[in-house]
């Protein structure tokens, strides 16, 4: 089954790791992606890395990017 994951959703995780993490959500989604490459899952790492271009943005707009 293929599920196409759409920008919203991207910024949503992206927003919620900011949210619970902070200056970690980079971190923390890259862990996530990690996971997601040792499985094998290709897809979801990429998902991961999405979440990370994401998450760079949002705190390179607000700033809080160190």
């Amino acid at each position: 089954m293929i599920v196409t994951i759409i920008e919203r959703d991207i910024y949503g995780a992206a927003h919620f790791l900011i949210e619970k993490h902070g200056r970690d959500a980079e971190f923390e989604a890259a862990q996530r992606a990690d996971h997601f490459l040792e499985k094998g899952d290709h897809d979801g790492k990429n998902v991961w890395l999405r979440v990370i271009r994401a998450i760079r943005e949002m705190q390179s707009e607000t700033g809080t990017r160190h």
